[in-house]
């Protein structure tokens, strides 16, 4: 698909609060992760990460399958993580 249409997840906690938010598009075949946020009070619990590991197990996604740029080098060291290449540092 070459569609680069904005799309958006939001994650919810079972109060229907918003706790996370992930922004993507697919373009040539490829998952591009402009923006990945998860509730201040909400981080250091492992929901990041199990955010990314439900978006690859719902979408057939793989980690190659990502491209992204990464804030900062603790952004990079989250997403090495979870086996996806950045590529800006």
């Amino acid at each position: 698909s070459t569609s680069r249409r904005q799309r958006q997840m939001c994650i919810r906690a079972a109060t229907e609060i918003p706790i996370g938010l992930l922004y993507y598009h697919l373009f040539n075949d490829k998952f591009h992760i402009s923006g990945f946020e998860v509730a201040s009070t909400m981080r250091r619990w492992g929901i990041g990460t199990a955010i990314i590991k439900q978006f690859f197990n719902e979408y057939k996604v793989s980690p190659n399958d990502i491209i992204l740029e990464p804030l900062n080098k603790k952004s990079e060291k989250f997403w090495k993580k979870l086996g996806i290449k950045c590529s800006l540092y």
